[in-house]
C-alpha cells in the first residue's frame, strides 16, 4: 500500500491483488474516511472530517497518470500559496493579493517570488517543517490503516 498526501487529500494506492474486507468497496470507503478523520482529529486535537471515494485505474499507465496529475496539482497549489502568503506578508490585503495572482502564469508567479528572494523551483520543499509535518501525517495514516486492518 502506498500513500500520497496533498493538502487535505490522501490518495492510497492498493496493489491489484488487495483483499481488504473481501474487496468490498463500500466498506473500504466508509472505513477509510473514519480512519482518516479519527487519526487527524487525534493529531490536530481538533475535530477533522474526511470523506472518501474510490477511483479505479484500468492499467498501470492510468495509475501513473493519476499520480503525476496529483503531483502537478500539488506543485500548482504550492506555487499559488507561496505567492499569496508572500504578498500578504508584504502587506497586501486579501483582495489585493488575490487580484494580483488571478489569471497569472507560472512564469509570472516564479518572477514574483524571485523579487522577494525566493527561487520556487530550488526551494520547493524548502519549508522543511511543513514538509516534515506532512510526512508525519502520512506515517500516522499508514500506522492507523495497518492497525485498523489488523483488527478487522
Amino acid at each position: 500500500m502506498n500513500l500520497y498526501n496533498e493538502s487535505d487529500e490522501i490518495s492510497i494506492l492498493c496493489a491489484p491483488n488487495w483483499d481488504f474486507f473481501d474487496r468490498s468497496l463500500e466498506k473500504v470507503v466508509s472505513i477509510s474516511a473514519g480512519i482518516a478523520s479519527a487519526t487527524f482529529t487525534n493529531i490536530c486535537q481538533n475535530a477533522v472530517s474526511f470523506d472518501s471515494r474510490v477511483w479505479l485505474g484500468d492499467n498501470k499507465s492510468q495509475v501513473i497518470d493519476y499520480f503525476r496529475w496529483r503531483q502537478a496539482d500539488a506543485t500548482r497549489c504550492a506555487l499559488n500559496g507561496w505567492c499569496y502568503w508572500t504578498l500578504r506578508k508584504a502587506g497586501k490585503t486579501v483582495r489585493q493579493a488575490t487580484s494580483m495572482l488571478e489569471g497569472k502564469s507560472v512564469a509570472f508567479k516564479n518572477d514574483l517570488l524571485f523579487e522577494y528572494g525566493i527561487n520556487f523551483n530550488a526551494d520547493l520543499g524548502g519549508e522543511k517543517s511543513e514538509s516534515y509535518r506532512c510526512y508525519l501525517l502520512v506515517l500516522a495514516m499508514q500506522h492507523a490503516i495497518k492497525g485498523s486492518l489488523a483488527r478487522a
